[in-house]
């Protein structure tokens, strides 16, 4: 799958989470996400949807994708709270 149409494919897995089972499919998705190239999470940190950026933002601070530097223009930059604690 493209990297650029992960985001909505990402956004539907992550709407879909809180509903029975949809947390199976989140866990494979992020499985899929972790173990595959670098650039499919990093093309979540720029979506429109929310959810998939701060979803894209916690892969990409756990598997330890970003510089520190990366990190400050973010929290610099973003304007969702969540993304600027991460």
């Amino acid at each position: 799958m493209a990297h650029k149409a992960m985001a909505p494919f990402t956004a539907l897995v992550l709407r879909m989470a809180g509903r029975q089972h949809g947390d199976f499919a989140q866990a494979l998705l992020k499985q899929s996400l972790v173990e595959g190239p670098p650039e499919a999470i990093i093309a979540l940190l720029t979506g429109g949807d929310r959810a998939t950026r701060r979803f894209g933002h916690r892969i990409a601070v756990e598997g330890q994708l970003l510089t520190p530097l990366q990190l400050a223009r973010i929290a610099a930059s973003d304007d969702d709270v969540v993304i600027q604690g991460l």
